[in-house]
């Protein structure tokens, strides 16, 4: 589900549905492998849930510009903008969240690669620098002084 949300807005729906219907009769087997069912259908429901469901909508966004990346960089822009706005959203409806902050950590270099000669890349590598720590440092070297 996951990898197919990268391909379309909410692509990966039909597995995380299959995954949940897994999850609700696997509560009910009688064998050894009774346990952590209740979890694992848990941990599904949320992705239908907010702020997940932006979360994933938001890689749809993403994923376009960087498939339209070698055509029309200012298309990738706006795509990719669109999808940090989300990833922002993201953060200020549950700042613990773990799956925005994963993402950033493996895409940070394409986000610094897509921004770097814009316009406005003062504002986005400031944005960059809030939701994504950990690479502060690498952020702040592409912001101007101007």
């Amino acid at each position: 589900g996951n990898e197919l949300d990268e391909d379309s807005k909410l692509g990966g729906d039909i597995y995380y549905k299959r995954a949940l219907n897994v999850a609700s009769l696997g509560k009910f087997s009688r064998t050894e492998f009774i346990f952590g069912w209740t979890e694992r259908e848990e941990l599904i429901k949320r992705v239908f849930l907010e702020p997940f469901t932006t979360f994933r909508k938001m890689k749809d966004y993403y994923f376009y510009a960087l498939y339209v990346r070698g055509e029309d960089i200012n298309e990738t822009r706006k795509f990719a903008k669109i999808a940090l706005d989300m990833i922002q959203k993201v953060f200020e409806r549950q700042s613990d969240i773990e799956e925005p902050k994963q993402f950033l950590n493996a895409h940070y270099l394409e986000f610094i690669d897509i921004f770097k000669g814009d316009k406005n890349k003062n504002e986005v590598f400031k944005k960059l620098k809030d939701l994504d720590p950990n690479h502060k440092k690498l952020y702040e070297a592409h912001i101007s002084e101007s």
